[in-house]
């Protein structure tokens, strides 16, 4: 049983990062350690004002609007977007969340099942987009290391 928990965010939250090069069905589709490396490089190679000081990046899903596929981009929090950074730019809206824990040796099968579960369950919820999030305490060395992915706790309009 995966555990989850409820939070809210009470402002937007902002991030830049690199997205992945086209649409993907699933996780498993995409070579996540090389993308990440490729994110890493570009991300630490590039001044990013207001970047927040904490060691926590998102995977973040951009849902079609049938849910079958997505687009995935790693990125960084900030605190405030610059018109001198030419990275990608998510906005996550204030509002309820899940999140999941997850261990990251399986997390692409946990991933589709939460999200057939969240399908199957509450057809009406918003899901447009998702995240992992992964914690300043998450270490891909780790064998048990753990993160979380969140999805949005809001009805479709």
């Amino acid at each position: 049983m995966i555990n989850y928990q409820t939070k809210t965010h009470s402002v937007e939250r902002y991030f830049v990062g690199v997205q992945y090069q086209q649409r993907v069905e699933s996780l498993q589709e995409v070579d996540l350690p090389a993308f990440w490396t490729t994110f890493t490089d570009i991300f630490y190679n590039t001044e990013v004002p207001n970047l927040v000081p904490k060691k926590e990046a998102i995977g973040y899903m951009d849902f079609s609007q049938d849910g079958s596929e997505f687009e995935y981009i790693a990125g960084c929090e900030v605190t405030r977007f610059d018109q001198s950074v030419s990275l990608e730019r998510v906005i996550v809206p204030q509002g309820e969340y899940v999140y999941f824990d997850l261990p990251f040796k399986r997390k692409a099968e946990h991933i589709e099942g939460i999200l057939h579960f969240l399908k199957q369950q509450w057809p009406n919820l918003d899901r447009t987009f998702a995240y992992e999030y992964y914690p300043e305490s998450f270490d891909h060395n780790q064998e048990d290391t753990m993160l979380y992915f969140v999805v949005p706790f809001f009805l479709k309009a």
